[in-house]
């Protein structure tokens, strides 16, 4: 089994968004999985996996992930997942193509959050879904000499379609935003968010995999999803917004 664990902006100053991460509190992640011999891995090695494992997964790709995270990743012989989204590389607050190549060259692994980071993959037609999956892949390849097998869904809004189409396209690992653990056989990756609002204790049950926890994340999954065909895309995240805020 593999328990997934979304960062999106690991920061040192204040968050300024619910998905930012104070710096403090992920090293305290790292140091309990360190304390309790508990094993991170990347997805293209799941085949390889025996007992229950971590796998640290960051998403759009921000600037944090090699200023911060790499360097702490090493220090404790740790490996990660960095989603990353070709059109917003280079660009301020972002990782640069020679940070991408370091991150891999240091033994993580590089994956796609498609071309343009759109959050609602359900609305795009399949000629922009074609340039999202595929055309991401192949620059990011290009750009780190790596095949990609593993894609990141923006926003997680998927359909059982589009995830047909990455995997035609080459992917071997889709993850999403639905919460839970994973199986080896998997090729769709359920992953739990770490966001700013979680304490030390709600942390640690979510390394744990506490059924209780993960029953709790579900739940909360299943009224969003509920919500947001009720509202539409557009109208949930003016909500979520505003609830946030």
């Amino acid at each position: 089994m593999i328990n997934c664990l979304i960062f999106h902006k690991i920061t040192k100053k204040q968050e300024q968004d619910w998905t930012d991460f104070k710096f403090s509190k992920f090293l305290s992640i790292l140091d309990y999985l360190q304390d309790n011999y508990i094993e991170t891995t990347t997805l293209s090695n799941f085949n390889n996996i025996k007992n229950m494992k971590i796998c640290l997964t960051f998403d759009d790709g921000f600037g944090s992930d090699y200023k911060y995270v790499l360097p702490e990743l090493l220090k404790r012989k740790m490996v990660g997942v960095f989603f990353i989204v070709p059109n917003l590389v280079g660009q301020r607050g972002y990782l640069n193509w020679e940070q991408i190549k370091k991150l891999k060259i240091s033994g993580m692994e590089i994956g796609s959050h498609g071309m343009t980071h759109h959050l609602n993959f359900n609305t795009l037609s399949k000629e922009r879904l074609i340039y999202e999956l595929q055309k991401s892949k192949e620059i990011i390849e290009s750009n780190i000499c790596s095949n990609i097998v593993s894609f990141s869904y923006p926003g997680g809004n998927y359909s059982e379609k589009i995830t047909t189409m990455a995997l035609n396209i080459g992917y071997k690992y889709i993850c999403t935003s639905k919460p839970g653990l994973s199986n080896i056989t998997d090729f769709m990756i359920c992953r739990n968010s770490v966001y700013k609002y979680l304490n030390k204790e709600n942390i640690k049950l979510l390394i744990k995999s506490s059924k209780t926890k993960l029953i709790e994340l579900q739940m909360r999954y299943y009224l969003k999803e509920k919500i947001k065909n009720v509202l539409g895309f557009k109208y949930y995240n003016i909500l979520k917004n505003k609830i946030i805020n």
